[in-house]
């Protein structure tokens, strides 16, 4: 809210109120359907493989680009722009910042699996991430839903990434990473607990 508040955004968080009945709904929908089911994969398969190899930063780069475009087709039939209704100059900035905001998003999921071993916890992040971006935002849902979120989007980017410098800077670049704790767990044939 603060945020776009800043972006000059008129914000009325009086809509907030009438929407928290939205909320369990939302949130159980996205848990099942809508992104948090993605979780087991994304954290709980290809992280750790990919941490075998890679250090965290470069891992949840790669990974994160990759999950930026599986969202792509998903991208592509959420808003009016992606339906024949713009350019591809018109639309390509959009999906830029899209993709730049999933592959933050994908640094803090990260940054919570690898601190708490849980992909339990990246579920419910995610699953959170998405409710309040979807029914937490005190604006009008048509403006929400609408083609013209752009300044939401920015908004929650620029945060997202906010969160990722602090994050990089507070654990040099680890994310909560213990390669020693993980080789040993993974010898033991159990699920690291860092």
């Amino acid at each position: 809210s603060l945020g776009l508040a800043v972006a000059g955004t008129a914000v009325d968080p009086g809509l907030l109120s009438g929407r928290l009945s939205l909320v369990l709904v939302s949130f159980a929908t996205i848990l099942f359907v809508g992104g948090g089911n993605e979780e087991p994969g994304w954290r709980g398969l290809a992280l750790p493989k990919l941490q075998e190899l890679y250090a965290p930063v470069p891992a949840t780069l790669a990974l994160g680009v990759v999950w930026a475009f599986w969202h792509l087709p998903l991208l592509a039939t959420g808003t009016a722009e992606f339906h024949g209704l713009a350019t591809f100059v018109e639309i390509a900035p959009t999906t830029a910042v899209r993709v730049l905001n999933i592959v933050g998003v994908a640094f803090v999921l990260t940054w919570i699996y690898n601190a708490t071993g849980s992909v339990l916890l990246a579920v419910l992040m995610h699953t959170g991430f998405n409710t309040a971006n979807s029914t937490l935002v005190p604006l009008p849902l048509e403006v929400v839903g609408a083609g013209d979120s752009t300044t939401i989007l920015v908004v929650t980017t620029v945060t997202v990434w906010v969160v990722v410098a602090v994050l990089l800077v507070t654990t040099r670049g680890r994310l909560g990473y213990d390669a020693g704790a993980a080789g040993v767990a993974r010898s033991e044939g159990r699920r690291p607990a860092t």
